[in-house]
């Protein structure tokens, strides 16, 4: 077991990976949902 792992939630946004979650490590806050030019957005 790794006790010092961690998990992270990211977007890739305007070009660059951000990191929307844990708090401590935020570089943005996430967007939901999704814009409506992503290619995987529910049409």
């Amino acid at each position: 077991q790794n006790l010092r792992a961690y998990t992270q939630v990211m977007q890739w946004l305007n070009g660059k990976i951000e990191i929307v979650s844990p708090a401590n490590l935020k570089t943005t806050e996430p967007r939901l949902p999704v814009p409506a030019n992503w290619p995987l957005a529910v049409k």
